[in-house]
């Protein structure tokens, strides 16, 4: 078992309009499946993210859903988690700001959990993810209850959705007016950390900028003979000159950058050749 969600929402037994309960059901196993892809496209992560019905129980409706994503169904799971114990103590979300912060504070989950620079979760589909939410909510009774357990090989977490959030702001309130930069330069690269095996991205840092972020490595010859030993070692003694290719998104807020790509490495050279070369 890769990881296994469960929603169980325990109704009044009397109620009214029993067909609500299954409603609200399906739009939160829609938001979950919604938020596994949006986890997945701000990874560039090259999965799709699925559910499995594996059982139903009797009494309160319960789904018991298994995940599927090569391998990274539990890291999907956890931030889904997360951002449900987020949620807890937000009883209104009536505002693209404070949207926005709920969006800060999972982008920089992602990043602490990924060592990504730049996760970027898009704002549109996020609204419409915790809007769904907010739509199952409201076809609940006062009293019921919904349980989510999130179940893997090493443990066994429950947690109680907050059914009294509400979400008032249109997903498409949650455009974005900003610019979308790509850019191709030659720029100066400190190796904060190499990859000596495979092909996981690189975290550099631009001594023309001094930002830092993760590259793909897309001179695979070059590649090839470091990593095969034809060249030396990169230590902080070093400074890589290459060709880079940047995917930024820029707002006045902040900048973003989506992609990063080393397209040719054009030479490795000293910290302090690069020092004057620069100055």
């Amino acid at each position: 078992m890769e990881s296994q969600i469960s929603i169980k929402i325990d109704y009044n037994p009397d109620r009214k309009n029993p067909e609500d309960i299954f409603s609200a059901m399906a739009l939160y196993i829609s938001a979950q499946k919604k938020y596994g892809n949006l986890l997945a496209d701000s990874l560039d992560f090259n999965v799709k993210y699925e559910l499995i019905l594996s059982d139903i129980e009797k009494g309160s409706i319960k789904s018991i859903l298994d995940s599927i994503a090569n391998g990274l169904g539990q890291f999907i799971n956890n931030q889904s988690m997360s951002l449900i114990n987020d949620l807890i103590n937000i009883d209104e979300l009536d505002s693209t700001e404070k949207i926005e912060n709920l969006i800060d504070l999972q982008e920089s989950k992602i990043k602490e959990e990924c060592n990504k620079i730049s996760p970027h979760l898009d704002r549109v589909k996020f609204a419409e993810i915790i809007s769904d939410i907010s739509s199952a909510n409201q076809l609940l009774e006062k009293g019921e209850e919904v349980v989510i357990n999130h179940k893997t090989s090493e443990y066994d977490n429950v947690y109680y959705l907050n059914t009294r959030m509400r979400v008032s702001v249109a997903p498409e309130e949650m455009l974005i007016k900003g610019e979308h930069i790509i850019n191709t330069t030659k720029d100066y690269l400190d190796i904060i950390k190499p990859v000596n095996f495979g092909d996981s991205q690189w975290l550099v840092r631009s001594r023309t900028t001094g930002k830092q972020y993760l590259a793909f490595m897309e001179d695979k010859p070059w590649l090839n003979r470091y990593q095969t030993g034809k060249l030396p070692v990169i230590t902080a003694k070093y400074c890589m000159i290459a060709i880079v290719k940047l995917d930024v998104f820029k707002t006045k807020r902040k900048t973003e950058i989506k992609r990063a790509e080393i397209l040719k490495v054009v030479s490795v050279i000293s910290s302090d050749e690069a020092q004057n070369d620069l100055f």
